[in-house]
């Protein structure tokens, strides 16, 4: 395929880029480019070389395509895969078990039960809080929020939610600690040049 020059501008960028467009308009062709270009041209090692996708489909084939032997995972995943790293030991649940299980509660018949299901995931990913919900809705969100967890302890699994959550706070503390490292080394490099320069007069 050959790239248009927008396309072309995403793979030469020296920066982080998004990309937003249209279905079929060559967005994997760009990102398997760019992941050439890295490698071939500026010297960037594969194994250094992420690529996240929402499904294992494009994943391999993001990989096949680059010709080389990047990472090239699902987003939950590598979530799975790091947090199995750092010793958690839950199963991943079955895909549906938290639509079935949103399907199987009681709800007044007026109640968009897909708004519910996402107003409870949002909840569990911290994007809103229960006290900022109507309460009308609030009342139904949080005992069915509160049952499918407890469901999820007593099986010792996590679903794709908490593994984004989970990550999520993971690289919060990561990158807290890595500031706290630089201001620390930061702090310890001007008080020598201090020191330093107040010895030598």
């Amino acid at each position: 395929m050959t790239l248009n020059d927008d396309q072309l501008n995403v793979v030469v960028a020296r920066r982080p880029i998004m990309v937003v467009a249209a279905p079929g308009s060559g967005k994997t062709a760009t990102v398997v480019e760019r992941i050439r270009y890295n490698i071939e041209d500026l010297g960037m090692k594969p194994w250094r070389i992420l690529a996240m996708t929402f499904t294992n489909v494009a994943a391999n084939e993001i990989k096949a395509r680059s010709g080389y032997e990047i990472e090239s995972k699902t987003i939950h995943s590598w979530c799975y895969k790091q947090l199995a790293i750092e010793g958690l030991s839950a199963k991943v649940a079955h895909p549906l078990m938290f639509k079935n299980f949103v399907d199987a509660q009681a709800m007044p018949e007026y109640v968009d039960r897909q708004e519910i299901s996402d107003t409870i995931q949002f909840v569990r990913l911290g994007l809103i809080k229960l006290e900022d919900i109507e309460q009308e809705i609030r009342d139904i969100v949080r005992p069915i929020k509160e049952k499918y967890e407890y469901s999820l302890r007593k099986r010792n699994l996590i679903d794709f939610t908490d593994m984004l959550g989970l990550m999520h706070k993971k690289l919060k503390t990561v990158i807290m600690q890595i500031r706290w490292q630089l201001n620390t080394m930061k702090s310890l490099w001007t008080r020598r040049r201090i020191w330093t320069g107040y010895n030598s007069r």
